[in-house]
């Protein structure tokens, strides 16, 4: 009696582990570390960044931090870059809160003010970039980090 008894717990036993195992199996997650890139800018009046080309057929994050004298501000988008048709996106304007978006290859379009003056921009530059530009009457300063 003692005998069946310890095998029906040894039986039971395998049973839970075997059913934690494949409970645990199928709840694993994979993590993956996320890309990343920064652009600082000092812009003096009227200058334009070097071009910046998004990471092509996936989301990224772009969040922009203008930290100009008096004119400090942030503002995010998510976009997407299909390569040789255009850059969308859709985010947050920096001073007003509002809801922007788009799509473009047209060079100039406004894609998001970086400043709370609505001076310092990101613009599309070609179908595969964007660049920063100043329009304000002083140098600005700031950054723009890509998440991808």
């Amino acid at each position: 009696m003692k005998i069946l008894h310890r095998l029906g717990v040894f039986a039971v036993s395998i049973l839970v582990f075997a059913t934690l195992s494949e409970i645990v199996g199928k709840a694993a997650v994979t993590l993956t570390t996320p890309n990343s890139a920064i652009v600082n800018y000092t812009l003096a009046s009227g200058a334009t960044s070097s071009p910046i080309a998004p990471a092509t057929n996936q989301p990224v994050i772009v969040i922009g931090a203008n930290i100009g004298t008096t004119d400090f501000a942030v503002s995010n988008i998510t976009l997407v870059h299909i390569p040789g048709v255009m850059i969308r996106w859709i985010g947050i304007e920096a001073g007003t809160g509002t809801v922007i978006h788009g799509g473009s290859a047209a060079l100039g379009t406004h894609i998001v003010w970086l400043d709370d003056s609505n001076k310092v921009a990101l613009q599309v530059f070609s179908a595969d970039e964007f660049v920063i530009h100043n329009g304000a009457t002083t140098s600005e300063s700031g950054s723009v980090k890509l998440i991808w």
